[in-house]
């Protein structure tokens, strides 16, 4: 489904729990640096954010470019509310994961001057073309937006706009990366994303969002709490 693999679906298949276990726990601490390098002032997490961000691409290609993606969203929003400082943090990050895989790009052109290389990222699933991927997921860019809207308006109402950017990022990351052949021209295997990545980002912000509708019960705001876990 689009809203990402059950874990223990994956867990059980030999093949995609063997690809995907060696990169699930630099992939889950990459999350855990970069909400720590946005909450933190500490100089180490903005580092470790980078480089595990650019570790990734050696690890599993499609996990480093959701995380980007996210970066590059998340950098985005945080000048949108003209919070620069945090925004400076992530350009900082994004140009340390650009240097960590630097061996990677060279690799990735080396490659991409190979001849037959286009007949192979074929046969490995790749996809060409710059036609937007919009027949069958049009429902489903809706309903990252409205969760995107519903974080942002129960964030801003709590004054949690840093988390709310942070969880928006990866919630509507999906629809960039679904679709960035637009800009590049070529995409890999449109949905190895749905089996190894989306999900953690969804899991993260549902367990956010449903343990601020907890608190909101918990304060006694009964009537919010019910319309949010109708939303929800």
């Amino acid at each position: 489904t689009f809203l990402g693999d059950p874990p223990l679906q994956i867990l059980g298949n030999r093949y995609e729990s063997v690809s995907v276990l060696p990169g699930l726990v630099p992939f889950t601490f990459t999350f855990l640096f970069i909400y720590l390098a946005i909450t933190r002032n500490k100089k180490v997490w903005t580092i470790l954010s980078g480089i595990f961000s650019g570790a990734l691409l050696y690890l599993y290609p499609t996990s480093a470019m959701y995380v980007w993606i996210s970066l590059g969203l998340m950098m985005l929003g945080f000048i949108f509310v003209k919070n620069y400082k945090i925004a400076k943090k992530i350009f900082w990050i994004i140009l340390m994961a650009i240097t960590v895989s630097f061996f990677h790009w060279f690799n990735f052109l080396s490659l991409k001057a190979l001849p037959w290389i286009d007949d192979v990222f074929l046969i490995m699933g790749g996809e060409y073309g710059y036609t937007p991927r919009l027949e069958g997921h049009i429902f489903e860019y809706i309903l990252y937006i409205l969760f995107a809207i519903l974080i942002w308006k129960f964030a801003k109402r709590r004054g949690d706009v840093k988390n709310a950017i942070f969880l928006i990022s990866f919630v509507i990351a999906p629809i960039f990366l679904l679709n960035i052949h637009v800009i590049s021209g070529f995409s890999p295997y449109g949905h190895a994303w749905y089996v190894h990545q989306f999900y953690h980002g969804f899991a993260l912000a549902f367990f956010v969002f449903f343990y601020w509708v907890y608190q909101a019960v918990r304060k006694n705001n009964i009537k919010a709490g019910r319309i949010l876990l109708i939303l929800g």
